[in-house]
């Protein structure tokens, strides 16, 4: 009897140092996913690649990435502002276009980045949020102004981008998607100096 209060004993005692165990455990991943998620994405993106990739070239690529996801990630969240608040048709209409060119190459961008086992922003991070807040608070031609401005830069710096990885970069796949992509980002960034013109003098 003795020996099997023993073992019972001993038996409730494992249990409570499993069950405290698989407790903390629990609580930091927790933890550790809140952080995640009350944290910029982009920053959590490149966090996650400089501890996945240790060679230059590799963390050069998943930088490139990182930065072309936020822009299209931003310019589509600012494109859906726009489509609402735009005054005239043919800020509407930039605004849509904006839209469907981001989001297929944002499409074609995340099944790269996942055959690369690289990580990119998966929501628009805390700059593209301030932008989309700043322009809120425009309306009329102001509006219309500001996000034709916003366009031209953000559109101008994405090409640079694309650029420098058909020029730079060593990975064929990566030089290929960049390349096929330029022609849209070209036609938009025209597209968006039109409209930047003709409201400028209004």
């Amino acid at each position: 009897m003795k020996n099997y209060l023993n073992l019972s004993t001993l038996f409730f005692q494992i249990l409570f140092l499993a069950a405290v165990v698989l407790g903390a455990a629990f609580l930091f991943s927790g933890s550790s996913c809140n952080s995640i998620k009350g944290r910029d994405s982009k920053a959590v993106a490149c966090e996650l690649n400089e501890a996945r990739f240790d060679n230059s070239e590799d963390i050069k690529n998943a930088g490139y990435l990182v930065n072309v996801a936020e822009i299209h990630l931003k310019e589509i969240h600012l494109a859906r502002v726009a489509q609402q608040k735009a005054k005239h048709i043919d800020v509407k209409e930039l605004g849509k276009m904006i839209e469907k060119m981001n989001a297929n190459t944002l499409n074609a961008l995340s099944i790269l980045a996942n055959k690369k086992s690289i990580s990119i922003p998966g929501s628009t991070t805390i700059q593209g949020l301030e932008a989309a807040d700043f322009l809120n608070k425009k309306s009329g031609i102001s509006f219309d102004k500001e996000y034709c401005d916003m366009m031209v830069v953000s559109q101008k710096r994405i090409i640079d981008i694309f650029e420098d990885i058909v020029d730079e970069s060593e990975d064929a796949e990566i030089k290929i998607w960049a390349f096929c992509a330029l022609p849209a980002l070209r036609k938009h960034l025209d597209y968006a100096l039109i409209c930047q013109k003709k409201y400028a003098a209004i």
